[in-house]
């Protein structure tokens, strides 16, 4: 199902069944938004046993959002019924900041990419192909994600270029997250090259073009990191600021940044 908006500044898509259906939000969750979000909400606890808020994308969480959050999961007829399986970290501190017994322990089952755990050498590795990879590809943004399994999420662990909305709309991304470059790689195992974000089906018509328009990023290209024995320790991505066929070259050159660490403890210079 594709994303629609009820109304401004919000987005949301609906996946799912009938059993569990998972409305996964993006945008800001204020006083304007929340009745439109609330109504799709409840429309769907008429039609399927529970429902899922996917609220990793949520930049923006004001008073009403948490009150709202609160009496959805508290009161007697919708509670057991609504639960938030991932929370943007803003949306995690909002709840915590109410300090109430209920919204702390929302704040807690919630599955967030809050913090970045100590591997330091994964990340410094990670930060170490991050450049590997802006100079084969001769752009000027890039960022590379640690994968934290307990949490089946990417976190930003380095980046080069980028501003805050593109990082905070991107702070965490789930490891079966279809609808970025990202994602796709660690799903998949294999890099991802988008030669032109605006037609590629897995950004088309999703808040996560929107962004990329905002950052002036066209292009991406995106591969998995994988330690010896095939444990996935991140994704390194690299952005263009127009649409690019990446070469041969440059795509077996990204590629092999993916096995470097099989063979090698760093990674290789012969690829730059």
């Amino acid at each position: 199902m594709v994303w629609f908006r009820p109304a401004q500044h919000v987005q949301l898509k609906v996946t799912g069944s009938e059993k569990l259906a998972v409305v996964h939000v993006a945008g800001e969750l204020d006083v304007a938004s929340v009745p439109a979000v609330d109504r799709e909400v409840r429309q769907l606890m008429t039609e399927a046993d529970a429902v899922a808020l996917d609220l990793s994308r949520v930049t923006f969480c004001g008073v009403a959002a948490v009150n709202w959050l609160t009496d959805l999961l508290c009161r007697p007829a919708t509670a057991g019924r609504v639960v938030v399986e991932r929370a943007h970290s803003e949306v995690v501190r909002m709840l915590r900041l109410r300090g109430e017994p209920t919204t702390l322990q929302i704040a807690r089952n919630c599955r967030t990419g809050v913090g970045i755990p100590d591997r330091r050498d994964d990340i410094a590795y990670l930060d170490e192909l991050l450049s590997t990879a802006l100079r084969i590809s001769g752009t000027g943004k890039g960022n590379a994600q640690l994968y934290v399994p307990e949490r089946r999420a990417l976190v930003i662990a380095a980046q080069h270029g980028f501003h805050r909305p593109f990082l905070s709309y991107f702070e965490a991304v789930a490891d079966d997250d279809e609808q970025t470059s990202c994602g796709t790689a660690a799903g998949d195992r294999a890099a991802v090259f988008v030669e032109e974000a605006a037609t590629s089906p897995i950004f088309w018509r999703t808040p996560s073009l929107d962004v990329l328009d905002e950052e002036h990023v066209a292009a991406v290209a995106s591969v998995p990191i994988t330690a010896p024995g095939g444990r996935l320790m991140g994704v390194v991505s690299v952005h263009a600021a127009s649409p690019r066929r990446w070469s041969l070259e440059q795509r077996r050159a990204l590629s092999s940044l993916a096995r470097a660490n099989q063979s090698s403890p760093r990674p290789r210079k012969a690829l730059v």
